[in-house]
C-alpha cells in the first residue's frame, strides 16, 4: 500500500461493557487462524492467501509483540492517530448504545490492519445477547472515477464470534460508515470528534 486507507469499527454495546472492553488487555493475534481472509498482496509476503505458513506465523508474532501488554484503549488511540484531526472519529451514542471509531488514514500495511481487526475481534468477549458489530477497511477518500477498494470487512457477533465477510456482503459494511466518512470530509472541515478520554 502506498497511501494510508480508512478503517472503521462499530459496536452495538452498552456504555458499561464498552468501557470494560476499552480498559481490558488486547487479545493475542494468534487467537484466530483466518487472517488469510484479509486477502491482497503485501510487501514481503506476496499474495496473502498463498503465503507460507511460516511467513504468516512470523507476521502474527510481530503483531503480537507490538500489542503485548497494552490495553484496547491505548491501541485504539495509537492506530487512529491522524495528521488531520477531523479525519479521526471516536464517538458513543448512549441513546442507541452505539460506539463508532475510525480514521480515514489508519493503515497502509498488513501489520496495522491485523492489529486493528484484532482489537475489534476482542470486543465480542464483552457482548451481551443482542450485541453485535462490524469493522471495515476501505478507501473512502478516493476521488471521482477512482476504484474505491474494500480490503476486508469483519462481522462481530452474535455472541463471542467474529468472521471475515464474503465479497458479496462487504458493500453493506462499507455503507454503514459512508455518512460518517462523508461528514469527516465535509467542506468546511467539521470539528474533530474524539470521546475516547471521556469514556471512563
Amino acid at each position: 500500500m502506498s497511501e494510508p486507507q480508512a478503517a472503521f469499527l462499530m459496536l452495538r454495546i452498552n456504555r458499561e461493557d464498552l468501557i470494560r472492553w476499552l480498559d481490558s488487555p488486547i487479545p493475542s493475534v494468534a487467537s484466530w487462524s483466518d487472517w488469510r481472509n484479509i486477502g491482497g498482496s503485501w510487501e514481503g509476503l506476496g499474495n496473502l492467501k498463498d503465503a507460507s505458513d511460516d511467513d504468516l506465523r512470523k507476521q502474527i508474532s510481530a503483531c503480537d509483540a507490538s500489542l503485548a501488554g497494552h490495553r484496547n484503549r491505548v491501541i485504539l488511540d495509537v492506530l487512529l492517530q491522524s495528521e488531520v484531526p477531523h479525519h479521526k472519529c471516536v464517538a458513543f451514542d448512549g441513546s442507541r448504545s452505539e460506539f463508532i471509531a475510525g480514521s480515514l488514514r489508519c493503515w497502509e500495511d498488513l501489520s496495522v490492519l491485523i492489529m486493528f481487526f484484532t482489537l475489534a475481534r476482542g470486543a465480542v468477549n464483552f457482548f451481551r445477547p443482542g450485541d453485535y458489530g462490524i469493522a471495515v477497511a476501505h478507501d473512502y477518500i478516493g476521488g471521482a472515477g477512482s476504484e474505491l477498494k474494500t480490503q476486508a470487512a469483519l462481522r462481530l457477533g452474535p455472541g463471542a464470534r467474529s468472521e471475515f465477510m464474503a465479497d458479496a456482503h462487504k458493500a453493506s459494511a462499507v455503507g454503514a460508515f459512508q455518512s460518517v466518512a462523508d461528514g469527516m470530509m465535509a467542506n468546511p472541515p467539521p470539528a474533530p470528534v474524539d470521546e475516547l478520554k471521556s469514556l471512563r
